[in-house]
């Protein structure tokens, strides 16, 4: 019995927490400029509900209080034996995420006005990232923990539904990830009780802006140079002015500076021909 009742606190205690929630999932969505929206799912048996009191569901509330105050939602919802509270928080850069990951329900044993509890080394995840001109690489890491040494078969009874997740949405691709069960761009990693994993996802996305402004330089610089090839051809194909018919004439009579009009040479006949002699009449002259 005494056991049972160890093993009762113990698992309230975790089921408060970050680190070992009876059921806790994660999903993480990036977008290329490291905004994106943080899903935290919370599941607690009813009998432990029932067990912790109102207080237990005043500590979730308030958490969510917290997050309506981040920009986000929360609800809260029952099935299979479980109520669940779902906390949504959008976050605009990678550094606000960090801080939304290292938060939860406040334990009955932490004090503050903060309202919220850090998770421990053992239950964790972490995302950085490296801003590029044409991309952003994410690199998510963490650790995922069902383990509890020594655990009696009354602790193994009371967990035996625990499950803790954690499922990372890259912008664009995946290029690398180790342990998790990839689908699409998203990786996802799942532990039950008495097990763990370590998460390692490396991803990236398009910095979108970056290459519409490249893109829409390389496409003004083409019609520039489009526009200046027709320019220059349709120039190349203009026909040629006429000469004017009167400077083709022989009579062309141009005009001198003096404002005299100069008429053209009359021609002369040949010199070194004698002119040519005329018939002579050969009717008689009368007398």
């Amino acid at each position: 019995m005494r056991t049972r009742i160890a093993a009762t606190l113990l698992c309230l205690m975790l089921a408060f927490s970050l680190a070992a929630c009876v059921q806790a999932d994660r999903t993480v969505v990036l977008n290329s400029d490291g905004s994106g929206v943080y899903t935290f799912t919370v599941g607690i048996s009813d009998q432990l509900v029932n067990l912790g009191g109102s207080s237990l569901s005043k500590s979730m509330d308030d958490f969510g209080t917290r997050a309506q105050q981040d920009g986000g939602s929360f609800s809260r919802y029952e099935a299979n034996g479980f109520s669940y509270w779902k906390y949504v928080r959008p976050f605009h850069t990678v550094s606000q995420l960090d801080a939304f990951l290292t938060e939860s329900p406040q334990t009955g044993a932490t004090t503050g006005s903060s309202g919220v509890s850090t998770a421990d080394s053992t239950n964790m995840l972490n995302v950085v990232d490296n801003a590029g001109f044409f991309s952003t690489t994410f690199h998510a890491t963490g650790n995922l923990s069902l383990v509890i040494p020594n655990a009696d078969q009354s602790t193994r009874d009371l967990f035996k539904d625990a499950r803790l997740s954690a499922a990372i949405t890259m912008p664009n691709w995946v290029s690398e990830q180790h342990g998790g069960t990839q689908n699409g761009n998203t990786v996802t990693y799942i532990v039950k009780f008495g097990q763990s994993a370590t998460i390692d996802v490396t991803g990236g996305g398009y910095n979108a802006p970056h290459i519409m402004l490249v893109a829409g330089g390389v496409l003004l610089a083409l019609a520039l140079f489009a526009v200046g090839m027709f320019l220059l051809w349709r120039g190349n194909r203009r026909p040629s002015k006429p000469a004017a018919y009167a400077s083709t004439s022989p009579y062309y009579m141009p005009a001198q500076p003096s404002g005299e009009t100069t008429f053209p040479a009359t021609p002369d006949y040949p010199t070194d021909f004698p002119p040519p002699t005329l018939p002579q009449s050969t009717t008689p002259t009368p007398e």
